[in-house]
This record gives C-alpha cells, sequence and structure tokens, in this order.
C-alpha cells in the first residue's frame, strides 16, 4: 500500500492519521453532544412527540406520549 517511503514520508503519513482520527472523535464527540442536547429538548416537550423512520417504523417517542396514550 505505502510502497517504498522514506521515514520522513512514513512519519508525515502517520501524523496525518493522527489527525485524521483526532477529527473523527472530536466529530463524534459533537454529534453526541448534540443529540443529547436534542433529547433533552424532546423530553422537556408537554407535547407528545413520536419520529417515525422512512419506511414508517416508530422509532421514537418522549415521555409526554407514554402519558397521554397510555402505552410504552
Amino acid at each position: 500500500m505505502f510502497g517504498k517511503l522514506t521515514y520522513e514520508e512514513l512519519e508525515k503519513r502517520i501524523q496525518e492519521l493522527e489527525q485524521a482520527e483526532s477529527e473523527r472523535k472530536e466529530a463524534e464527540e459533537a454529534l453526541n453532544a448534540a443529540h443529547q442536547y436534542t433529547r433533552g429538548l424532546i423530553e422537556a416537550s408537554l407535547d407528545a412527540l413520536v419520529t417515525i423512520s422512512a419506511k414508517g417504523k416508530i422509532t421514537d417517542v418522549n415521555k409526554a406520549t407514554e402519558v397521554i396514550t397510555g402505552m410504552s
């Protein structure tokens, strides 16, 4: 895959991969934070909220939905 690389080229490639991994982790943390924030907003709603997949399957409901419908 790398063919013949000099030590400097290999070291540069390792640094690039480490940077990419760091950026991936940051993006994953940001996505998780956004998910938690959104989930908090959904749960804070007194209205029934239901998410449905493109295939028509219920994927999530908030607590208000459970209280209003009596279903979990």
